[in-house]
């Protein structure tokens, strides 16, 4: 198994994961954690692709 950094000091402030059809976790070293549950708006990928964002779907696996 490669573990792989994903967290530096002053370099992340943010961590945004998770898929709740996936059965993968990742760990990360140092300091607190939280969890929280997103839900992003209906209207998410008309708001995204007015910005020039491609939408969510595009990223799903299939």
């Amino acid at each position: 198994m490669l573990t792989i950094p994903t967290m530096k000091a002053n370099m992340t402030a943010f961590l945004i994961t998770g898929d709740s059809s996936r059965n993968k976790v990742q760990t990360m070293p140092g300091g607190g954690f939280e969890t929280v549950r997103i839900e992003l708006p209906r209207e998410w990928n008309t708001l995204m692709q007015e910005k020039g964002y491609r939408s969510i779907s595009d990223f799903y696996i299939k």
